[in-house]
């Protein structure tokens, strides 16, 4: 039931109802206002925000006066007040990270942490030693048989890391290599002893990555003391510095005097040069077609919805967007209906 429209005389401190309710400023704002006193409702994302008795918006020349820690805080928000530089802490609580970009890696990330996602790493290693099994099989002319597989979140899981990022650690290179060097790497369910597999039975085993030179050293230590057949330096391959990303001349570096039955990675230029971002979406999914046939056998894919080349797809390849820019793009993506995959 709608109260009487009863004009009614409040001296009001106008900044303290627009900003908090119950907080002291330092130069208040006094003003004699006439405000109507009628029921106000305010809805935030369909639900009604319930004001005291003593806290209900009103209107004054046209702009509508809300308690903002009432609001806020019915929107999931805290909200505080730092009385020494005269201003007011709004933080969301229903958000891990302060990143918009790193929230919504949080699902990616969690999933990757999951059971499921550590049965589908057994499945990939498992699939993997079936084709090397049929590749010593049906090595007839006794060819060394290799595998290549790249090494972050295709042997070892570096989601405790991303974490790190998620909880407000920023991304550098220092941190970046502390956390290579520490006890925090895990190896992926399964990869240890399929990569043991291979070098049991005669076979090479590459670490192809584009971590640099200045961690290969710590790089060879973690891969060695997580239980990986990691014989020497050889055998792990580095983006020198000054090249690009691509793999491709490592790949044929170790191809040249070996049998290569398999190729493992998290990301398409684990594979081939063939999937370069700058084909954009539908060109990179028409790639994926063009390669159907060496998918489980050939190549075998671990998920990472964490990082990689799809999100330059998604953004095709510009550098230095704001992170507004880049949330709409996401969103449009997931708007459309002709999105052949990223």
């Amino acid at each position: 039931m709608k109260r009487s429209l009863n004009k009614r005389t409040l001296i009001i401190t106008l900044l303290m109802i627009a900003i908090m309710t119950s907080t002291v400023f330092a130069k208040p704002l006094l003003r004699i206002i006439q405000v109507s006193d009628s029921d106000i409702i305010i809805q935030l994302n369909g639900k009604e925000i319930s004001f005291g008795e003593d806290e209900k918006p009103f209107v004054h020349n046209g702009t509508t006066y809300v308690p903002l820690r009432t609001f806020a805080e019915q929107d999931n928000k805290e909200v505080s007040w730092d009385g020494k530089n005269n201003q007011v802490i709004i933080t969301d609580g229903s958000k891990i990270s302060s990143n918009p970009l790193l929230e919504q890696n949080v699902s990616g990330t969690l999933w990757l942490m999951s059971s499921e996602n550590r049965a589908n790493s057994y499945q990939a290693f498992n699939l993997a030693r079936m084709m090397f099994d049929k590749a010593m099989d049906e090595n007839k002319s006794k060819e060394k048989l290799a595998v290549i597989v790249d090494i972050d979140d295709t042997i070892i899981d570096s989601t405790s890391y991303t974490c790190q990022l998620i909880s407000g650690k920023e991304w550098t290179t220092p941190a970046w290599e502390e956390w290579i060097a520490s006890d925090a790497p895990k190896a992926i369910p399964g990869s240890v002893e399929f990569l043991n597999y291979v070098v049991d039975n005669g076979g090479e085993a590459f670490y192809i990555t584009n971590r640099w030179p200045g961690i290969k050293g710590s790089t060879l230590e973690s891969l060695k003391q997580l239980g990986f057949p990691a014989k020497d330096e050889k055998y792990l391959m580095v983006r020198e510095d000054g090249t690009p990303s691509s793999k491709e001349s490592r790949r044929n570096l170790a191809e040249k005097d070996h049998n290569l039955v398999l190729l493992m990675g998290d990301n398409l230029e684990d594979f081939s040069d063939a999937f370069s971002p700058s084909l954009g979406l539908a060109g990179r999914a028409k790639a994926v077609d063009e390669f159907k046939e060496k998918w489980g056998k050939k190549f075998i894919v671990l998920p990472n919805p964490m990082y990689g080349d799809w999100e330059k797809t998604m953004v095709n390849n510009k550098k230095g967007l704001s992170v507004e820019e880049t949330v709409e793009i996401r969103r449009e993506i997931l708007l459309r209906t002709d999105s052949a995959g990223l």
